[in-house]
């Protein structure tokens, strides 16, 4: 029995496109999928993608969870940058425990274990952490534009930060629960399937999917790469040419030559005294003025 046809064009090109042809295939092509186990990856390959999706799951969770702890632990760390931060580190958090890990067993051995519920929570906790992730960012660069170009104004307050905070998440799980409605598992016998199953029919001929994916572009993508683009460079310009704190202009220069040149016209250096301390002596008035 030849399958390597199967293989090439069912696998390796299109995933969307195997799934839509093996749901409608005839039980003796499923059988032809099992018998060549064309969706089993090689062991060497599974043994790689093991020792890299570990590494990266303990560094995402363990730098989170850290990050998590140190803004709501101290209280001077509460400020309205960190509240953000706080925001991307609980997003970046979820997906690294609840969604990389489901999704990487899914991946290693194309077999979806874990049910129908948590198939719709998975791919959830994914589409609800971009968006988070996303919206967080936007708000920094904004709060940073408005520090930086209207230094004079007051800064957010916590309840506002916190009502900003809340209003991301919102929106983000609005922008995200289709998932919950369209994700769905089919059971092949020897494997089950998570894909997503629109009222139109699967993502490579639903209507319903590519306006949704246009959407998400434009929501989670197009706008906040134009806002950071505007706020950071006009952050920039703003910055480019100003002086650094503490650093003295021409003019604070000029201003302290002066006062050098007429302090050196009032005032001169009479004798030392037995201390060694020197008594400027005013010239006008003949006295001493102050010891140095």
């Amino acid at each position: 029995m030849n399958v390597t046809p199967l293989y090439d064009s069912y696998y390796t090109y299109d995933y969307s496109y195997t799934v839509y042809n093996i749901l409608n295939d005839t039980n003796d092509t499923r059988r032809n999928y099992s018998d060549a186990n064309i969706f089993i990856l090689p062991v060497w390959r599974q043994v790689l993608w093991s020792i890299l999706y570990t590494g990266m799951i303990i560094v995402a969770t363990g730098g989170n969870l850290i990050v998590i702890w140190i803004v709501l632990a101290h209280k001077r760390m509460r400020t309205v940058t960190n509240y953000f931060l706080l925001n991307l580190s609980v997003a970046d958090t979820m997906v690294s425990t609840l969604n990389v890990t489901f999704s990487f067993m899914y991946m290693l051995h194309s077999h979806w274990p874990f049910g129908e519920l948590y198939c719709k929570i998975s791919q959830f906790i994914s589409a609800l952490s971009v968006c988070a992730s996303v919206f967080s960012l936007m708000a920094i660069s904004i709060d940073r534009y408005m520090a930086i170009m209207t230094p004079l104004r007051p800064r957010m307050g916590k309840s506002v930060t916190l009502c900003v905070a809340f209003t991301i998440w919102l929106v983000s799980i609005v922008f995200s629960s289709p998932y919950l409605m369209v994700w769905t598992i089919a059971d092949l016998g020897d494997r089950v399937l998570c894909y997503p199953k629109w009222p139109d029919g699967l993502s490579n001929e639903s209507i319903y999917d590519k306006i949704y994916n246009v959407l998400f572009l434009l929501f989670t993508y197009i706008v906040p790469i134009g806002s950071m683009t505007y706020t950071y460079v006009r952050i920039g310009i703003e910055l480019w040419g100003s002086q650094s704190i503490g650093e003295c202009t021409q003019r604070q220069m000029e201003n302290i030559k002066n006062k050098r040149r007429v302090n050196s016209e009032n005032f001169d250096f009479v004798t030392f005294n037995g201390n060694k301390t020197a008594t400027l002596r005013n010239k006008k008035k003949g006295i001493p003025y102050v010891a140095v």
